[in-house]
């Protein structure tokens, strides 16, 4: 067991790493934020790793999208920054799958059905320019992933852990229901959450020159990890604040980059 809880510790941190530095580089060219010569080194380096991890699914994906475009009639295009939110979703599927590595079988099925959501839903979300301030694609996109995520594992734990009341077993509808309880409220209020910031722009509330849907996914990610760690400390499933703890830990990971960045920035470095 203790071998287990170090790996899966390791993991974790490992996640939350990759997670800190595409969050990093995604609000650093979306909101025209330039690191310190260090900070757009790193940048750099860390870019040529994601390329070298996922650069083998841009053939395909770019094919796809081309299909798309014929059988529609639309425009779509693929850009780099799709492999940048394929990592924060997978920071938060991997989360989930290493949470439950106790469980072979379930541990499996989070990591094929994440695989599943998080390529379309990446390539999506890299429809609208990152330069684009307005769009709210990216957080958008970002969301549904992690509703249909969470949609999807809820049939699974519907079907092989049924949810039960008084000891008798209630129907496949209701079980679904109750599982599909958590990720529905997150969802909902991270939609709502776009809406108020949808509204603030038409009454030009929100501050002008602000990426839009930068700051809807990071809003969103603050939301997901808060809700998750609250949820957690209330059910006493540490699984679930670990889960939370990982997205939380980005966040904060990416703030600290832009601070040290700065810091060295100020001493030339």
């Amino acid at each position: 067991m203790r071998g287990l809880a170090a790996v899966t510790g390791l993991l974790m941190v490992l996640l939350s790493v990759a997670g800190a530095l595409s969050l990093f580089v995604l609000v650093a060219k979306g909101m025209n934020v330039r690191p310190s010569p260090l900070g757009a080194a790193v940048a750099a380096q860390y870019e040529v790793l994601v390329d070298a991890a996922l650069g083998w699914a841009d053939r395909t994906n770019a094919d796809v999208v081309a299909n798309v475009n014929a059988a529609t009639g639309s425009d779509f295009s693929l850009r780099p920054h799709w492999k940048h939110v394929f990592v924060l979703l997978w920071l938060y599927f991997g989360a989930s799958v290493i949470s439950s590595l106790g469980n072979p079988a379930g541990a499996a099925f989070r990591a094929l059905w994440g695989s599943l959501v998080s390529l379309p839903t990446s390539v999506v979300a890299s429809f609208a320019p990152l330069e684009d301030t307005t769009s709210p694609q990216i957080a958008l996109s970002f969301i549904l992933g992690l509703f249909a995520y969470g949609v999807g594992l809820a049939a699974w734990l519907a079907t092989l852990f049924p949810y039960s009341r008084d000891g008798e077993r209630i129907p496949w509808g209701w079980s679904f229901w109750y599982h599909l309880g958590p990720p529905f409220r997150m969802t909902f209020l991270a939609v709502l959450l776009l809406a108020v910031g949808d509204w603030a722009m038409t009454q030009q509330i929100f501050p002008k020159g602000l990426n839009f849907g930068l700051t809807g996914l990071v809003a969103t990610m603050l939301l997901l990890g808060v809700y998750w760690v609250a949820y957690g400390l209330r059910r006493s499933s540490s699984p679930n604040v670990a889960l939370g703890v990982a997205v939380l830990s980005a966040i904060g990971g990416a703030v600290l980059l832009f601070a040290l960045f700065a810091a060295l920035g100020s001493v030339g470095l």
